[in-house]
């Protein structure tokens, strides 16, 4: 099944330039991660934030994380797959990576929206349908058959 995989994309002089290549010093990643550090701790910790990730289209993708994360392996490999039928060698190695990644993330939320729809959906709606809330139980327990709180005889 591995032998149906491309072997050869288009590549820069430093190697596939899909991935930073091993000839690439640690420092240079590091570097790379630096600023989305910060821009998470200041998400996550700054109230007064201008980034406000609270709101329908996050909301929405949210709902589809799980079918995006089991579809998203699959959809690269069909994606792949395609690109092993057609000759993707000619390609200028921008334009290879903008189809590829556009498509995949176009194919993988598609996917995700139909799974999540048509088949999550029915599921979460019978398990409200079956769902048992015992919370509210608690208030109807007399307060005589509570038990006492205990002095502190150490001091």
């Amino acid at each position: 099944m591995l032998s149906l995989l491309p072997t050869s994309f288009p590549t820069s002089n430093h190697g596939n330039i899909l991935f930073i290549s091993s000839s690439d010093s640690a420092s240079l990643g590091v570097l790379f991660c630096i600023p989305y550090i910060l821009f998470i701790m200041n998400v996550s910790c700054n109230p007064n934030s201008t980034v406000k990730l609270e709101n329908r289209f996050f909301d929405w993708l949210g709902k589809l994380s799980y079918s995006i994360y089991m579809y998203h392996l699959m959809i690269i490999y069909v994606v792949l797959l395609v690109f092993t039928r057609i000759d993707v060698s000619q390609w200028n190695s921008i334009i290879f990576n903008i189809v590829l990644y556009t498509s995949v993330i176009a194919l993988t939320v598609a996917v995700a929206e139909i799974s999540y729809r048509w088949y999550e959906q029915p599921f979460l709606n019978l398990k409200s349908r079956f769902m048992v809330v015992k919370s509210g139980s608690a208030q109807n327990i007399p307060t005589d058959t509570l038990p006492l709180p205990v002095p502190d005889t150490a001091g």
